[in-house]
Parts: structure tokens; C-alpha cells; sequence
């Protein structure tokens, strides 16, 4: 059972909510957390539990401030801060003087270990980091696990920076093909031919792994910005105008869909290869797509095996103003093989039976944890 004061925001109500629970339960432990503001307020209640014997542990948050005052401040009066500050107080010593046992809090050592980070990206940089350095000293990865909330939401940003550190990782989660970058690029270069047709999507496509370099995408950006284009036509003008031709992966579908919508559906499905391998090499269209490691890979062959599928249809293929769409309702399952010799990326239920030496605990921010996990 929990209680809590709710939107009343009542203060230092927490440790005599406490004494009026254990009184009620008196066979039932009772654990009241409370703010070092808070407790400073009704701190005699600790006589209360001595006298009558109660069973409370009293959690102790500490930062020496007046958290909700300080928060109410920056939100409602424009961040002055002022007579904030607590003095610095020995809650164990002031417990102790009451007659109640009370243990002074520890620093964590070697075994804990709190990372901070800025956004997702810095959080999957940070954890790949350590992550990167237990491997190099020897670690095994199996014996490593990285606990998310939401591993469909957060665990492909750091799946794939593990994967450029070269650490194989096993993300049981189930991504939409749009994620990364492969799904991306190809929906927008779609669109940009068959469906909206902005510039943006053209701009979207070349920021993808269409093996154009990102100087000549900078300066078509910055010639959209300049005069203002929204449309196809006026973008793809520019960048012809640069490059002497569309795209080649553009000439690829445009030749396709004069063929028919299932012609068009199977060379959509070889594109998504051919973009998935070109960052393998560099630069060019790259090997045919294989088995591999990589989300890069692991989408375009959900992809390609879609669309195949779909150009096996014959006359009733989708439309090519309805493949967009078609690709960006994909998901396709990271990993689902053996986790040997793999960082396994998952939610706190999938790891619970699992035993590992390193585990690191992510998405800890505002609107991540603590939640209902969905899963």
C-alpha cells in the first residue's frame, strides 16, 4: 500500500502519515521516504515512534534544499532562488539522540557506479563507453546486460554505438524499420518521388546513406534555406544543377515504375541493400546485401524480404504512392539467435533470470522511470 499527498502538496506529511500506518498495521513494516526539508519541519515525530514502538524506517532524501520551494521558484517566479538553502544536517546523529538507531549514509563505491549524461545520444555514448572499456579489458559481453525501460525506444541509439566500438550486441526489442537510417532514406526518397514530394524529403534521403558526401548535402540545405524552396521540382533542380543528374538511386525507381508497381516493389527491396552495404565500404554501391551484424542491415533485410514478397504479387503490388507507407508500418526483431559473445540489450523482466558481472541501468529521466513498463 502507498500513500502520498498527491496535488495537496502537504508538507513533512510523510513521516506522520508513517506513524498513523503503523499504528493502523502494526504487523505490517511501514517506509516512509521524506525530503530533508521535510523532515527538519516535524523531525520530534521520531519521539512519537520511540514511545509507542513503532516499526518505521525513514528514508532520507537529502540535498540540503527546499526542492519543491526551489522548483516553484524557477517555474512561477522567474528562477530567483532565494532562502532555499538548508543547513547541512546529520539526520543519523538527530535519530540517534531520539532514541532511534540511525545509519549515516555511505558513499557508493566500486561497485556503483552513476554515469550522467545530456539527451539520448549522450546517454548511448556514455553507456557504449564504459560498455567498450570492460570489453577491451577483457570482459565478457555475455556477461554484461543494459536494463531499459523501453528497449524498442532507446535501446537502437546505443545498440548501434556499441556496434561502431565493434561490441556485438543482442537488442531484444522489435524496431520500426524507420528508426534507422536505412528505413529512413528510403521512405523519404518515396515520398519525395511518389507521394509529398517536398524538398525536405529530398534533403532527408541525401542525409541517408545515399553515398553523396555531406559537404554537397550542406550546400544544398543551405541553398533550400536561402530561397525558401518547399517543392520537389525546385530542389531537384538545384541539386542537378550541382551534381549534373538526379540521384542514381532516383533513376533506379523512376526506370522501375515504368515497368510495373511489382517491378517497382522489387527494386525498392534491392535499394534497401544497396544502401544498408554502402557504409561497409565507404563509398559506391557496396557488396550485396548478407548475413551480418548491424541494424543497418538487420532493417534493410526486413525490408527487402517485404517487398519481395509484395513483387511476387504481380498486378495487385502496391501502388508506388503506397509503398511509402507500406515500409514505414515495418518492424523488424533486432536479434532473436544465440546471445553468446553479445551485450544483451533488454527490459528489467527479460534480464530478471539472467546472471551477469556488469549491468548498467539506463533511461533513468524525467518521463522514463519510475512508469508502468508496457511490456
Amino acid at each position: 500500500m502507498f500513500s502520498c499527498s498527491g496535488n495537496l502538496a502537504t508538507m513533512a506529511c510523510g513521516l506522520p502519515y508513517a506513524v498513523a500506518a503503523a499504528l493502523a498495521y502494526p504487523d505490517r513494516q511501514v517506509v516512509a521516504f521524506v525530503g530533508d526539508g521535510a523532515l527538519t519541519m516535524l523531525v520530534g515525530e521520531l519521539a512519537t515512534c520511540v514511545k509507542y514502538g513503532l516499526d518505521v524506517k525513514i528514508l532520507v532524501i537529502k540535498n540540503d534544499m527546499l526542492g519543491q520551494i526551489k522548483w516553484e521558484q524557477m517555474v512561477f517566479l522567474g528562477n530567483p532562488e532565494y532562502l532555499c538553502d538548508l543547513q547541512p544536517i546529520d539526520f543519523a546523529a538527530v535519530a540517534r539522540g531520539f532514541g532511534v538507531p540511525g545509519e549515516a549514509p555511505r558513499a557508493p563505491d566500486a561497485d556503483l557506479v552513476l554515469l550522467r549524461s545530456d539527451g539520448n545520444n549522450g546517454e548511448a555514448e556514455a553507456i557504449a563507453t564504459e560498455v567498450s572499456k570492460l570489453v577491451a579489458g577483457g570482459a565478457d559481453p555475455a556477461a554484461i546486460a543494459i536494463a531499459l525501460r523501453d528497449p524498442a525506444r532507446r535501446g537502437g541509439a546505443i545498440a548501434a554505438a556499441l556496434e561502431a566500438n565493434g561490441v556485438a550486441t543482442a537488442l531484444e526489442a522489435e524496431l520500426p524499420v524507420t528508426g534507422t537510417a536505412v528505413g529512413g532514406a528510403l521512405v523519404a526518397l518515396l515520398e519525395f518521388e511518389f507521394g509529398t514530394r517536398r524538398a525536405a524529403d529530398l534533403l532527408r534521403y541525401l542525409r541517408g546513406p545515399s553515398s553523396f558526401s555531406q559537404g554537397r548535402v550542406d550546400w544544398l540545405e543551405r541553398a533550400l534555406r536561402r530561397g525558401r524552396v518547399e517543392d520537389a521540382e525546385t530542389a531537384l533542380a538545384l541539386w542537378q544543377g550541382e551534381e549534373d543528374g538526379p540521384p542514381r538511386d532516383l533513376l533506379r525507381l523512376r526506370e522501375a515504375a515504368t515497368r510495373s508497381p511489382a517491378a517497382l516493389a522489387a527494386e525498392v527491396g534491392k535499394l534497401a541493400a544497396t544502401m544498408a552495404a554502402r557504409p561497409l565500404r565507404g563509398a559506391g554501391d557496396g557488396p550485396a546485401l548478407g548475413q551480418g551484424d548491424g541494424l543497418e542491415l538487420r532493417a534493410a533485410g526486413a525490408i527487402a524480404g517485404a517487398l519481395d514478397e509484395l513483387a511476387e504479387l504481380g498486378p495487385l503490388a502496391p501502388e508506388p504512392g503506397e509503398l511509402a507507407a507500406t515500409i514505414a508500418a515495418l518492424e523488424f526483431r533486432v536479434w532473436s539467435g544465440p546471445v553468446e559473445g553479445r551485450v544483451r540489450i533488454a527490459s528489467p523482466y527479460r534480464l530478471r533470470a539472467g546472471r551477469f558481472d556488469h549491468v548498467f541501468v539506463g533511461s533513468l529521466q524525467d518521463g522514463e522511470f519510475p512508469r508502468r513498463d508496457r511490456g
